[in-house]
C-alpha cells in the first residue's frame, strides 16, 4: 500500500505544511510503523534515541539536586556525570557550522562556549566575565537552606546543557539536513536516495521537544474514581519546555497567545512545531532557500522564549510592585543564575542584530 512508503508520507506532508496548525488540532494515533510524534511533531524515521536524550539531561539535573541542602557538594559527582555523557560532547554533527553557531562563536570568542559555560558554572570558575566562583555573586545565600550556597551554580549549569548547548544542538542537527542538500542537488524530491538529511531533520525536531513531552505534549491519565480521561500538561527539559513554561508568566499561552494554562501549549511552540514539519516538506523536496528561511523562523520563535526567561528574572532581580505592596528585589544566586543563563541566549542574537548593543 502506497502510506506505508515513508516518502509518499513526507510528499503528502509537503503538501500540506502550511496547515500545521490545524494538523496539530486534529487526533492522531501516538505512533506507526513508518512515523513517530513528538509534541504534535510527526517523524517518518524512528529519532527515539535522540529525543530520549532528555533522559540524560534530568539526570544530570538530579545529580545537582541529589542533596538539596548541601547544593555544593552536588557539583562534583555532577561535574564527573557530565564529564561522561553526551552533554560534554554537543554538538553532535560539527562538520559545518550552523548560522547560530558562528554568531555564538564570534561572540563569546569561543567555538566550544557552551561546554565552557556549563564547566565554569561546575566548577566555580570563570567564563566570558561571569563569575561563577566563591568570589562572585553565584553563591550567594538568600536565608532559604534549599536556596543557599552554589544555588547559582545549579542553574547556571542546569540551563545551560538544557537550552544553550540545546539551541546549538538543534541548530546543527538542521544544518546537518541543509549540508546534505545544499552540496547535492540530486537530492529534490529524494529520488536520489537523500534520506540522511530527512533523518537530520528529525533528530532538531526530537531534541527540541524531546521525550519527556510525550508523543502530542499531553499525557492522558484515568481518573480512578469516575473512570474519566485526564489531560496533564508534561513538562520536559528541553527546548520545548521553555516556552510552555514562560508562556505562562507572559500570557502567550494556547493558539491565540492569551492564555495562561498549563493545560495548552506555548504560542512558540505552536509555531514552532509547523515551522519544523513546514521545514520537513523542503526537505524532502530539497528546497534549499525555502529551507533556511524556515531555520531563520524557528530561531525566531526560540528567541522569545530566552527573551521571555531574561525579562522574568531581570524583573525578579529589581525592584517591582506587588498586590500586597513593594516587594524587594531578590539577592538569590537562584534568580542571578537564571536570568543569566536566559541572557547568555539571547545577547548573541541581539548582538547580531546591532553589534551596538555588545
Amino acid at each position: 500500500m502506497f502510506l506505508s512508503n515513508p516518502r509518499f508520507v513526507l510528499a503528502l506532508l509537503a503538501v500540506s505544511s502550511y496547515f500545521g496548525n490545524f494538523l496539530l488540532s486534529v487526533s492522531a494515533v501516538d505512533s506507526g510503523e513508518n512515523y513517530f510524534m513528538y509534541g504534535g511533531y510527526t517523524s517518518t524515521t524512528d529519532v527515539d534515541a535522540t529525543a530520549g536524550r532528555d533522559l540524560i539531561q534530568k539526570q544530570f539535573e538530579s545529580e545537582l539536586k541529589k542533596e538539596p541542602l548541601d547544593l555544593c557538594a552536588n557539583l562534583e559527582g555532577a561535574t564527573e556525570f557530565f564529564d561522561d555523557s553526551s552533554l560534554k560532547n554537543i554538538p553532535t554533527y560539527d562538520e559545518t557550522n550552523s548560522k547560530i553557531f558562528n554568531i555564538f562563536s564570534k561572540f563569546y570568542k569561543e567555538d566550544d562556549y557552551a561546554k565552557k559555560w556549563a564547566q565554569a558554572a561546575l566548577e566555580k570558575g570563570e567564563f566570558f566575565g561571569n563569575d561563577f566562583g566563591d568570589n562572585g555573586n553565584m553563591i550567594s545565600d538568600d536565608g532559604n537552606p534549599e536556596r543557599g550556597p552554589c544555588i547559582g551554580n545549579v542553574e547556571s549549569a542546569k540551563k545551560g546543557t538544557a537550552y544553550l548547548s540545546g539551541l546549538l544542538e538543534v541548530n546543527q542537527y538542521m544544518e546537518e539536513a541543509i549540508e546534505i542538500i545544499r552540496k547535492d542537488d540530486k537530492c529534490i524530491l529524494q529520488f536520489d536516495d537523500c534520506e540522511d538529511a530527512i533523518i537530520a531533520w528529525n533528530k532538531a525536531a526530537a531534541y527540541f521537544v524531546g521525550s519527556l513531552e510525550g508523543a502530542k505534549g499531553v499525557f492522558e491519565s484515568v481518573d480512578e474514581d469516575t473512570g474519566d480521561t485526564i489531560p496533564e500538561k508534561p513538562y520536559g527539559k528541553m527546548l520545548y519546555a521553555l516556552g510552555d513554561k514562560r508562556c505562562r508568566n507572559f500570557k502567550k499561552c494556547g493558539r491565540n497567545a492569551d492564555s495562561d494554562s498549563k493545560d495548552v501549549p506555548s504560542k512558540t511552540n505552536i509555531v514552532s512545531i509547523a515551522l519544523f514539519q513546514k521545514g520537513a516538506g523542503f526537505v524532502f523536496a530539497g528546497d534549499f532557500d525555502s529551507l533556511e528561511k524556515t531555520i531563520n523562523e524557528i530561531n525566531a520563535q526560540i528567541l522569545i522564549t530566552v527573551i521571555q526567561g531574561s525579562l522574568r528574572y531581570g524583573y525578579r532581580l529589581g525592584d517591582y510592585q506587588e498586590t500586597s505592596g513593594t516587594k524587594d528585589r531578590s539577592t538569590s544566586a537562584k534568580e542571578l543564575g537564571e536570568g543569566a543563563t536566559f541572557a547568555s541566549c539571547a545577547a548573541p542574537q541581539l548582538w547580531a542584530i546591532d553589534k551596538k548593543s555588545r
